[in-house]
Protein backbone atom coordinates (compact mmCIF):
# COMPACT_ATOMS: atom_id res chain seq x y z
CA UNK A 1 0.00 0.00 0.00
CA UNK A 2 1.17 3.72 -0.38
CA UNK A 3 2.21 5.49 1.96
CA UNK A 4 1.25 8.66 1.63
CA UNK A 5 4.11 11.16 2.18
CA UNK A 6 3.77 14.34 4.64
CA UNK A 7 3.38 17.83 3.34
CA UNK A 8 5.38 19.00 6.14
CA UNK A 9 8.23 17.42 4.07
CA UNK A 10 8.55 18.29 1.22
CA UNK A 11 7.77 22.22 2.68
CA UNK A 12 10.89 21.85 4.72
CA UNK A 13 12.45 20.80 1.21
CA UNK A 14 11.35 23.48 -0.78
CA UNK A 15 12.28 25.80 2.02
CA UNK A 16 15.57 24.66 1.85
CA UNK A 17 15.85 24.52 -1.73
CA UNK A 18 14.53 28.31 -1.64
CA UNK A 19 16.83 29.42 0.38
CA UNK A 20 19.38 27.38 1.20
CA UNK A 21 23.32 27.08 -0.27
CA UNK A 22 24.52 24.91 -3.17
CA UNK A 23 25.14 21.76 -0.81
CA UNK A 24 22.01 21.85 0.84
CA UNK A 25 20.29 22.46 -1.89
CA UNK A 26 21.88 18.95 -3.33
CA UNK A 27 20.74 17.39 -0.23
CA UNK A 28 17.19 18.09 -0.23
CA UNK A 29 16.76 17.53 -3.99
CA UNK A 30 18.31 13.98 -3.50
CA UNK A 31 15.69 13.78 -0.07
CA UNK A 32 13.05 14.78 -3.21
CA UNK A 33 13.86 12.15 -5.28
CA UNK A 34 14.50 8.82 -3.08
CA UNK A 35 10.58 8.79 -1.76
CA UNK A 36 9.39 9.51 -5.39
CA UNK A 37 11.27 6.67 -6.89
CA UNK A 38 10.13 4.40 -3.93
CA UNK A 39 6.46 5.02 -4.77
CA UNK A 40 5.77 7.77 -1.96
CA UNK A 41 2.96 9.65 -3.00
CA UNK A 42 3.37 13.49 -4.48
CA UNK A 43 2.29 16.45 -2.03
CA UNK A 44 -1.01 18.38 -2.74
CA UNK A 45 -1.06 20.34 -5.64
CA UNK A 46 0.24 23.94 -3.94
CA UNK A 47 3.12 22.34 -2.34
CA UNK A 48 4.01 20.42 -5.79
CA UNK A 49 3.68 24.05 -7.29
CA UNK A 50 5.83 25.43 -4.88
CA UNK A 51 8.43 22.89 -4.88
CA UNK A 52 8.98 23.10 -8.86
CA UNK A 53 8.86 26.37 -9.34
CA UNK A 54 11.97 25.79 -6.56
CA UNK A 55 13.44 23.88 -9.06
CA UNK A 56 13.04 25.80 -12.10
CA UNK A 57 14.51 28.51 -10.24
CA UNK A 58 17.65 26.69 -9.64
CA UNK A 59 17.67 25.85 -12.78
CA UNK A 60 17.85 28.79 -14.15
CA UNK A 61 20.61 30.16 -11.78
CA UNK A 62 22.81 27.14 -12.18
CA UNK A 63 24.33 27.27 -15.60
CA UNK A 64 27.33 27.41 -14.17
CA UNK A 65 27.31 24.59 -12.01
CA UNK A 66 27.17 21.64 -13.51
CA UNK A 67 26.73 19.25 -10.90
CA UNK A 68 23.69 21.27 -9.34
CA UNK A 69 22.06 21.69 -12.79
CA UNK A 70 22.26 18.20 -13.13
CA UNK A 71 20.68 16.87 -9.76
CA UNK A 72 17.95 20.04 -10.36
CA UNK A 73 17.13 18.26 -13.94
CA UNK A 74 17.15 14.75 -12.52
CA UNK A 75 14.48 15.81 -10.05
CA UNK A 76 11.86 17.87 -12.07
CA UNK A 77 12.39 14.38 -14.34
CA UNK A 78 11.33 12.44 -11.34
CA UNK A 79 8.48 14.10 -10.21
CA UNK A 80 7.15 14.44 -13.65
CA UNK A 81 7.66 10.83 -14.10
CA UNK A 82 5.74 10.57 -10.53
CA UNK A 83 3.11 13.14 -12.13
CA UNK A 84 2.74 11.00 -15.55
CA UNK A 85 1.73 7.52 -13.28
CA UNK A 86 -0.34 9.87 -10.80
CA UNK A 87 -3.77 8.01 -11.95
CA UNK A 88 -5.68 9.43 -9.40
CA UNK A 89 -3.98 13.05 -9.27
CA UNK A 90 -6.65 15.95 -10.24
CA UNK A 91 -6.77 16.17 -13.80
CA UNK A 92 -6.26 20.01 -13.82
CA UNK A 93 -3.58 19.43 -11.17
CA UNK A 94 -2.25 16.90 -13.44
CA UNK A 95 -2.04 19.13 -16.23
CA UNK A 96 -1.15 22.49 -14.65
CA UNK A 97 2.05 20.27 -12.72
CA UNK A 98 3.13 18.85 -16.27
CA UNK A 99 2.87 22.71 -17.84
CA UNK A 100 5.09 24.24 -14.83
CA UNK A 101 7.85 21.41 -15.83
CA UNK A 102 7.65 22.00 -19.40
CA UNK A 103 7.62 25.66 -18.70
CA UNK A 104 11.23 24.89 -16.45
CA UNK A 105 12.88 23.42 -19.48
CA UNK A 106 11.80 26.54 -21.38
CA UNK A 107 12.77 28.99 -19.33
CA UNK A 108 16.31 26.84 -19.20
CA UNK A 109 16.51 27.55 -22.77
CA UNK A 110 15.57 31.00 -22.66
CA UNK A 111 18.56 31.22 -20.15
CA UNK A 112 20.66 30.19 -22.51
CA UNK A 113 19.51 32.42 -25.13
CA UNK A 114 20.83 35.15 -22.94
CA UNK A 115 23.53 33.98 -21.38
CA UNK A 116 25.31 33.66 -24.24
CA UNK A 117 25.03 36.17 -26.89
CA UNK A 118 25.47 34.34 -29.43
CA UNK A 119 24.53 35.67 -33.63
CA UNK A 120 21.39 32.52 -33.94
CA UNK A 121 21.96 33.15 -37.70
CA UNK A 122 25.00 30.63 -37.05
CA UNK A 123 22.87 28.26 -35.83
CA UNK A 124 21.36 24.86 -37.90
CA UNK A 125 17.88 26.01 -38.85
CA UNK A 126 16.33 23.71 -36.76
CA UNK A 127 18.10 25.41 -34.21
CA UNK A 128 16.75 28.98 -35.28
CA UNK A 129 13.54 27.57 -35.07
CA UNK A 130 13.73 25.73 -31.47
CA UNK A 131 14.97 29.02 -30.22
CA UNK A 132 12.37 31.01 -32.52
CA UNK A 133 9.92 28.48 -30.40
CA UNK A 134 11.37 29.36 -26.67
CA UNK A 135 11.27 32.94 -27.55
CA UNK A 136 7.58 32.78 -28.49
CA UNK A 137 6.77 30.52 -25.34
CA UNK A 138 8.85 32.74 -22.52
CA UNK A 139 8.59 36.17 -23.63
CA UNK A 140 4.61 36.74 -22.67
CA UNK A 141 5.82 34.77 -19.17
CA UNK A 142 8.62 36.82 -18.62
CA UNK A 143 7.72 40.22 -20.44
CA UNK A 144 10.05 42.33 -18.90
CA UNK A 145 12.86 40.64 -20.98
CA UNK A 146 11.82 43.13 -23.70
CA UNK A 147 13.98 45.70 -21.80
CA UNK A 148 17.01 43.38 -22.22
CA UNK A 149 19.56 43.98 -25.06
CA UNK A 150 20.27 40.50 -25.62
CA UNK A 151 16.82 39.32 -25.96
CA UNK A 152 16.22 42.35 -29.00
CA UNK A 153 19.05 41.13 -30.49
CA UNK A 154 18.11 37.33 -30.59
CA UNK A 155 14.84 38.22 -32.11
CA UNK A 156 16.53 40.23 -34.91
CA UNK A 157 19.14 38.09 -35.27
CA UNK A 158 15.81 35.52 -36.22
CA UNK A 159 14.35 38.43 -38.44
CA UNK A 160 17.42 38.87 -40.39
CA UNK A 161 18.24 35.06 -40.53
CA UNK A 162 18.77 33.58 -44.60
CA UNK A 163 16.21 31.46 -44.27
CA UNK A 164 12.81 32.51 -45.39
CA UNK A 165 10.91 29.97 -42.91
CA UNK A 166 12.31 31.62 -40.34
CA UNK A 167 12.00 35.02 -40.92
CA UNK A 168 8.32 34.68 -42.15
CA UNK A 169 7.65 32.79 -38.74
CA UNK A 170 9.42 35.29 -36.68
CA UNK A 171 7.21 38.17 -38.88
CA UNK A 172 4.12 36.85 -38.01
CA UNK A 173 5.44 35.99 -34.09
CA UNK A 174 5.84 39.59 -34.03
CA UNK A 175 1.70 40.39 -34.27
CA UNK A 176 1.11 37.37 -31.70
CA UNK A 177 3.71 38.32 -28.79
CA UNK A 178 2.87 41.93 -29.36
CA UNK A 179 -0.22 42.28 -27.90
CA UNK A 180 1.27 40.34 -24.67
CA UNK A 181 4.86 42.10 -24.33
CA UNK A 182 4.60 45.81 -23.92
CA UNK A 183 6.99 47.93 -25.78
CA UNK A 184 8.05 44.67 -27.77
CA UNK A 185 7.21 45.97 -31.33
CA UNK A 186 9.18 49.32 -30.56
CA UNK A 187 12.25 47.73 -29.38
CA UNK A 188 11.76 45.46 -32.21
CA UNK A 189 11.54 48.32 -34.60
CA UNK A 190 14.28 50.35 -33.78
CA UNK A 191 16.99 47.33 -33.61
CA UNK A 192 15.38 46.52 -36.80
CA UNK A 193 15.72 49.27 -38.58
CA UNK A 194 19.20 50.38 -37.00
CA UNK A 195 19.89 47.02 -38.65
CA UNK A 196 19.05 47.96 -41.71
CA UNK A 197 20.58 50.79 -41.93
CA UNK A 198 24.25 49.62 -40.96
CA UNK A 199 24.04 45.76 -42.79
CA UNK A 200 22.58 46.47 -46.63
CA UNK A 201 19.99 43.32 -46.77
CA UNK A 202 20.30 40.64 -49.44
CA UNK A 203 17.19 39.26 -49.36
CA UNK A 204 14.63 41.78 -50.37
CA UNK A 205 11.92 39.47 -50.23
CA UNK A 206 12.74 38.41 -46.84
CA UNK A 207 12.82 42.41 -45.52
CA UNK A 208 9.66 43.44 -47.48
CA UNK A 209 7.60 40.29 -45.35
CA UNK A 210 9.14 41.80 -41.71
CA UNK A 211 8.44 45.46 -43.29
CA UNK A 212 4.70 44.61 -43.71
CA UNK A 213 4.11 42.52 -40.72
CA UNK A 214 5.75 45.97 -38.65
CA UNK A 215 3.72 48.46 -40.26
CA UNK A 216 0.57 46.79 -38.89
CA UNK A 217 2.07 47.15 -35.82
CA UNK A 218 2.11 51.16 -36.55
CA UNK A 219 -0.13 51.64 -33.45
CA UNK A 220 1.07 49.87 -31.03
CA UNK A 221 4.76 51.73 -31.71
CA UNK A 222 2.86 55.00 -31.94
CA UNK A 223 1.61 54.69 -28.99
CA UNK A 224 4.79 53.87 -27.46
CA UNK A 225 6.53 56.54 -25.34
CA UNK A 226 9.84 55.60 -27.36
CA UNK A 227 8.24 56.36 -30.62
CA UNK A 228 10.09 59.72 -31.67
CA UNK A 229 14.01 57.88 -31.35
CA UNK A 230 12.25 54.88 -33.15
CA UNK A 231 10.74 57.57 -36.37
CA UNK A 232 14.48 58.81 -36.25
CA UNK A 233 15.94 55.01 -36.62
CA UNK A 234 13.31 54.29 -39.45
CA UNK A 235 14.23 57.48 -41.87
CA UNK A 236 18.20 56.22 -41.53
CA UNK A 237 17.43 52.89 -43.36
CA UNK A 238 16.56 55.02 -46.34
CA UNK A 239 20.50 54.70 -47.08
CA UNK A 240 19.06 51.02 -48.32
CA UNK A 241 19.22 52.04 -51.99
CA UNK A 242 16.30 49.87 -53.07
CA UNK A 243 13.14 52.18 -53.95
CA UNK A 244 10.80 49.51 -53.14
CA UNK A 245 11.96 49.13 -49.63
CA UNK A 246 12.76 53.01 -49.61
CA UNK A 247 8.86 53.37 -49.98
CA UNK A 248 8.01 50.60 -47.13
CA UNK A 249 10.37 52.88 -44.68
CA UNK A 250 8.49 56.39 -45.76
CA UNK A 251 4.88 54.84 -45.27
CA UNK A 252 5.65 53.43 -41.84
CA UNK A 253 7.16 56.81 -41.02
CA UNK A 254 4.22 58.77 -41.78
CA UNK A 255 1.79 56.13 -39.86
CA UNK A 256 3.58 56.30 -36.90
CA UNK A 257 3.31 60.50 -37.29
CA UNK A 258 2.42 62.60 -33.96
CA UNK A 259 2.25 66.16 -33.18
CA UNK A 260 5.19 65.61 -31.23
CA UNK A 261 7.63 64.60 -33.96
CA UNK A 262 5.79 65.65 -37.35
CA UNK A 263 8.15 68.71 -37.81
CA UNK A 264 11.41 66.55 -36.69
CA UNK A 265 10.05 63.78 -39.34
CA UNK A 266 9.51 66.54 -42.09
CA UNK A 267 12.59 67.87 -41.71
CA UNK A 268 14.72 64.23 -41.86
CA UNK A 269 13.24 63.51 -44.78
CA UNK A 270 13.54 67.46 -46.23
CA UNK A 271 17.60 66.50 -45.40
CA UNK A 272 16.89 63.04 -47.97
CA UNK A 273 16.31 65.57 -50.84
CA UNK A 274 19.63 66.29 -50.97
CA UNK A 275 20.53 68.85 -54.27
CA UNK A 276 22.88 65.51 -54.93
CA UNK A 277 20.19 63.36 -55.18
CA UNK A 278 19.31 63.22 -58.78
CA UNK A 279 16.85 60.21 -59.02
CA UNK A 280 13.84 61.23 -59.99
CA UNK A 281 11.81 58.75 -58.54
CA UNK A 282 12.94 58.94 -55.03
CA UNK A 283 13.02 62.59 -54.86
CA UNK A 284 9.18 61.98 -55.78
CA UNK A 285 8.45 59.36 -53.03
CA UNK A 286 9.89 61.67 -50.52
CA UNK A 287 7.59 64.97 -52.04
CA UNK A 288 5.20 62.61 -51.73
CA UNK A 289 5.97 61.87 -47.84
CA UNK A 290 6.65 65.40 -46.67
CA UNK A 291 2.97 66.48 -48.30
CA UNK A 292 1.54 63.01 -46.24
CA UNK A 293 3.11 64.60 -43.01
CA UNK A 294 1.49 68.17 -44.51
CA UNK A 295 -1.95 67.28 -44.32
CA UNK A 296 -2.25 64.78 -41.77
CA UNK A 297 -0.75 67.11 -38.99
CA UNK A 298 1.06 70.39 -39.76
CA UNK A 299 -2.63 71.47 -41.99
CA UNK A 300 -5.10 69.85 -40.25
Amino acid sequence: MEHQSPCSEFAVITSTLEGGDNITRISAMNQTVVPLTMGVSLPDAVQLHRLIASLSSILCQSHNNITINRVARNTLKAIRACIINARMMDPLAHYNALKAINNCWEDEAFGYILRDPVDLRSLTVQAQQGALKILCACLPRLPGNVNDMRCVVAFVSLLTSVHTDIVCGCADALLSLSPFVPGFACAITKAYYNCLSKTPPLQIDNVITVLDRLRQLSSAIKANSDVDNVAICVLRALVIRDHVLQQKILDLAVDILNPRNVENIVQLVRNEMDPTVTNVEYRDMLQKTIDACYIKYLMG
